[in-house]
């Protein structure tokens, strides 16, 4: 080592474990995204699009261009070549190892010119021949960008811009997809469904709400849709005084109607004037067209959610085991978004399934027990488990004077060891507070 660097060697000891280790880094790099170069297995990276890609390709082979920068003591313009390589490679390298699909195929329908005096009305076109290659444009676009995504292409005729908005979000909500696009095409709209749940699946069931399904192919996510705005519910047939009136003869058979159009408010609406009224007429009935519609996916719309839950509690018989299984999954995915949910399913589940309700009520109790205070007094003692393990692991002294409070009033003799505690506490309120619980809890064996 010493004679070699007293001749000035081309590298050091160190010079070739940084080249060796930026050029390893690099071609690890390339081997990731080689990995999603397949139509049939994609890699955590090939899912994204393609600026989240270049951004991890950019960091990671500029890292290794500047490792092997520092490497070299001589041959400068080698260097300059060598990293220079990596950091354009880098730029291209999502383009280089991207997934090709196939280029759709020509249009293989024609339009036949017709002599007008011979054919003087034009006959129905064949299915799949309104949308062409150059119609489709836009969502192989959309489609290359992240192609291991589900993406689907629907063509719907005669829609006003109010229709086309809603059946857009129609759409998104219920594919759960990321977007949705319209775009005008023909005498209808395209509407070009980008990023959604799960893999590409044949949705022709689901479109037939929208109308007559005229043209079909599964594989690439392609349909034409006649639209029917009468078989789609998206013009209301009821009066108001009819959806409003509990006493008019119709007013279920409209309320229900309404809850399984499209558009998020009218259901919405109908819901809640069904919680309202409670009627006794057709129960059943509407029961099973409330679990119906919530089958459907409504996270992205909360407040129609909620209130087609509620309505469900109201028209639910006890034990009913499909609507607890809704009104826990609804209460599940508030708690992950940090939202508040529905006091009346908390309530609903507190009385059918206390013992799955005691952790989670007393943990958001915790957080704010002036809120959550009234639910907690629902689940009465079955909750003192988990406050006296609440108060062994706070230190917070409000907190467990509120604690102390709950013990008074529905805690046993297994608070009185806890109690006992707080007996010699430095501040004197909570060892006031707990010398009166702990009289209470005497008094009370």
């Amino acid at each position: 080592m010493q004679r070699d660097l007293q001749e000035n060697a081309i590298f050091s000891v160190s010079g070739k474990l940084r080249c060796g280790l930026g050029v390893s880094i690099f071609l690890i790099c390339m081997f990731l995204f080689m990995l999603g170069d397949s139509p049939t297995y994609s890699t955590v990276i090939s899912r994204l699009d393609m600026d989240s890609q270049r951004f991890i390709s950019v960091g990671i082979c500029w890292i290794a261009a500047a490792l092997v920068f520092v490497s070299f003591r001589r041959h400068k313009l080698l260097v300059s070549i060598v990293g220079l390589s990596m950091m354009v490679t880098g730029w291209f390298a999502p383009e280089i190892w991207e997934y090709k699909s196939v280029d759709p195929l020509p249009d293989e329908t024609k339009e036949v010119v017709k002599d007008p005096a011979t054919q003087p009305e034009e006959p129905v076109r064949k299915p799949g021949s309104v949308m062409t290659p150059s119609d489709l444009a836009v969502f192989y676009e959309t489609r290359s960008k992240t192609p291991h995504m589900a993406h689907y292409a629907i063509y719907m005729d005669q829609q006003n811009s109010a229709t086309r908005s809603i059946i857009r979000d129609a759409l998104t909500r219920i594919l759960e997809a990321e977007y949705t696009r319209a775009y005008t095409r023909a005498q209808g709209a395209l509407f070009v469904v980008t990023n959604a749940r799960g893999e590409l699946k044949n949705i022709s069931r689901m479109l037939a709400r929208f109308g007559r399904v005229s043209y079909t192919k599964p594989e690439e996510g392609l349909y034409e849709v006649r639209f029917m705005p009468d078989h789609a519910n998206m013009v209301c047939r009821y009066s108001a005084d009819v959806l409003g009136n509990p006493h008019n003869p119709a007013f279920v058979q409209a309320n229900l109607s309404e809850i399984t159009c499209l558009d998020p408010l009218r259901v919405r609406t109908s819901a809640q004037v069904l919680k309202n009224s409670n009627v006794a007429a057709l129960r059943r009935d509407i029961h099973a067209t409330l679990l119906r519609v919530l089958q459907e996916p409504w996270q992205s719309e909360p407040d129609t959610h909620r209130a087609l839950i509620e309505a469900l509690i109201v028209y639910t018989p006890a034990g009913e085991k499909r609507t607890i299984d809704f009104c826990r999954n609804y209460f599940q995915n508030c708690r992950a978004r940090r939202e508040s949910a529905s006091a009346a399913v908390i309530q609903f589940l507190i009385r059918e399934v206390p013992d799955e309700m005691i952790a989670p009520v007393v943990e958001m109790w915790a957080v704010n027990p002036v809120a959550w205070n009234g639910i907690l007094t629902s689940l009465g003692g079955s909750a003192e488990d988990e406050i006296l393990k609440l108060l062994a692991d706070t230190d917070k002294l409000q907190l467990i004077n509120t604690i102390l409070n709950y013990v008074g009033e529905y805690g046993t003799e297994k608070s009185v060891p806890a109690v006992e505690k707080l007996l010699n506490h430095p501040d004197s309120i909570i060892s006031h507070s707990a010398k009166n619980t702990l009289d209470i809890l005497r008094q009370r064996q």
